[in-house]
């Protein structure tokens, strides 16, 4: 008789609250433990740039990432919300099966994080206990997806358009939010002072910010989970 050795998959999972990434992982190793299941072998990560870090020196290491949205910024590695990570796990390790986990229930930014990780798995997070963790993880390692059914009430209505910034919107909506002026948006981006001003119009109309002032903007794109 031939004993099959458990499968070992690598699990990364990217919150920066405390709490919620050790239950996260509690919930996994218990699952791991599970007779004739999968073994997991996980690792956190509280900021983007120790995510990075953790998928850089990994090379394709981890079989799937569990990804928050709302993520502190990393400028430095232009990395300003979870699914700026999401879509550079997508481009370098395409093996990497991304579950999405957030507390943004907007139509429009839940429709473009879709469209822009298309992810394996995709779950409001009060929506997440063990069992759903587990379902989730079964249908991703036979090859299927996994969507709440929040996500699946949304997906009825794809004909909604999503919320999709390129990576200078969000570069704009940070720098702004950290204190820097219109005027001085030139220095950090190859833009005039006009161009300036049509995104600040453009990203106010997809937003749907009707206040013209740049905190209402501000405070928007942090609620949606951009920056």
């Amino acid at each position: 008789m031939v004993l099959v050795q458990p499968k070992t998959e690598h699990i990364l999972i990217v919150e920066d609250h405390a709490l919620s990434s050790a239950g996260y992982k509690l919930i996994l190793e218990g699952l791991g433990n599970m007779e004739d299941g999968p073994t997991y072998m996980v690792k956190t990560a509280l900021t983007l740039g120790a995510a990075y870090d953790c998928l850089m020196a990994g090379d394709g290491y981890f079989d799937i990432v569990l990804l928050d949205i709302r993520m502190k910024a990393c400028p430095e590695l232009k990395l300003f919300s979870g699914e700026d990570l999401g879509k550079l796990i997508v481009e370098r390790f395409p093996d990497t099966k991304i579950i999405v986990l957030t507390s943004i229930l907007d139509r429009f930014r839940l429709d473009g994080i879709l469209k822009s990780l298309e992810p394996a798995g995709f779950l409001i997070k009060t929506e997440v206990d063990p069992n759903t963790l587990k379902l989730a993880l079964a249908a991703i390692s036979e090859g299927d997806w996994y969507y709440s059914g929040s996500i699946r009430n949304l997906l009825r209505d794809r004909y909604i358009k999503g919320i999709e910034l390129d990576s200078e919107e969000r570069e704009f909506l940070y720098l702004l939010s950290i204190g820097v002026p219109s005027a001085g948006i030139p220095d950090h981006l190859p833009w005039s002072l006009s161009k300036v001003e049509k995104k600040k119009r453009k990203l106010r109309d997809q937003l749907k910010v009707e206040e013209r002032n740049i905190m209402a903007l501000i405070h928007k794109a942090r609620e949606l989970g951009i920056i």
